[in-house]
């Protein structure tokens, strides 16, 4: 069920400079918060990166096949799925994680309810936790029905989703900082 994303972290590298994977390091001490796509979801996310590849966009995925995903790419991915702090969903509010992820990118997050009256935490506008709180030896295991793609919002706009934060959002637009 998650053996494309298992590939994905042992082809991603932890640093430059050192030969380690992601999924090493996830075996290691620390406490962690991972968000697993399933293998669908990663299919799917893969043909849709090279369908925009084939219409001239840059997504770094020029094939829709997980064996031929580079190791940039791998590690791109994987970094954006694991947060070096375990969180429960109960810990999550609106807004955005204190923690950025291993990528050093804010993971963002909407509480949604659907048809059925369930809530569910969605991550980075792109992907539903689906499973919750699968604990691990270290960590946290969210499953997700997408991969995510980091969130590409800047600060001001973070500081605008909280609403206690109102006030300096005000600011921050009143004083023109937001278009610096």
């Amino acid at each position: 069920r998650f053996s494309s994303f298992t590939y994905i972290l042992d082809k991603a590298k932890i640093g430059k400079k050192t030969s380690g994977s992601v999924l090493k390091t996830l075996s290691t001490y620390g406490s962690y918060t991972c968000f697993a796509p399933t293998n669908e979801a990663v299919e799917k996310f893969l043909q849709e990166q090279y369908e925009l590849h084939l219409q001239g966009e840059r997504t770094g995925i020029t094939s829709p096949y997980l064996e031929e995903l580079t190791d940039s790419m791998a590690t791109e991915i994987a970094k954006n799925h694991i947060i070096e702090m375990g969180y429960l969903t109960t810990d999550i509010n609106e807004g955005s994680f204190p923690m950025s992820t291993m990528n050093r990118r804010v993971t963002t997050v909407e509480w949604i309810t659907d048809e059925e009256g369930r809530v569910f935490p969605l991550i980075n506008n792109s992907a539903l936790i689906v499973e919750q709180d699968l604990e691990k030896e270290n960590g946290y295991v969210q499953v997700v029905n997408g991969v995510l793609n980091p969130s590409n919002k800047m600060l001001h706009e973070l500081i605008e989703a909280h609403k206690a934060l109102r006030i300096f959002s005000d600011a921050i637009y009143a004083t023109g900082i937001d278009s610096l």
